[in-house]
């Protein structure tokens, strides 16, 4: 996997240049995922989604992350966008608001761009 600041396919040899310090891709998908199931929490803790919508949220980002373990990161792109689907079923729902779903949808489209979808 590719050195990459900010976008991808730049390939890096060393893991600081110029003082900026490059992050390995899937670590820092990996790292987004993680943040994300912390805010889904949020949203079940404050009342905003129910338990069982949280949950059935959380485990999306679970396996996606298990797929970038394994390498398999076409799989985990196809699994962020069932994600995202998720979220608008909720906003078409009315479980959620619009503006409440899009810093989801926002983050996990950048994940799906930074692997490649």
């Amino acid at each position: 996997m590719p050195y990459v600041p900010a976008y991808r396919n730049l390939h890096r040899p060393f893991p600081r240049i110029c003082g900026v310090r490059w992050t390995p891709l899937d670590k820092a998908v990996e790292g987004a995922i993680d943040q994300l199931v912390g805010q889904i929490g949020e949203l079940v803790n404050a009342g905003v989604l129910k338990k069982g919508q949280g949950n059935a949220l959380t485990p999306k980002l679970e396996q996606a992350l298990k797929r970038i373990d394994d390498g398999k990161y076409h799989v985990a792109v196809n699994v962020l966008q069932d994600f995202i689907g998720q979220l608008n079923d909720l906003v078409a729902d009315g479980a959620l608001q619009e503006a409440e779903a899009q810093p989801f949808i926002d983050q996990a489209g950048i994940m799906i761009w930074l692997l490649g979808g």
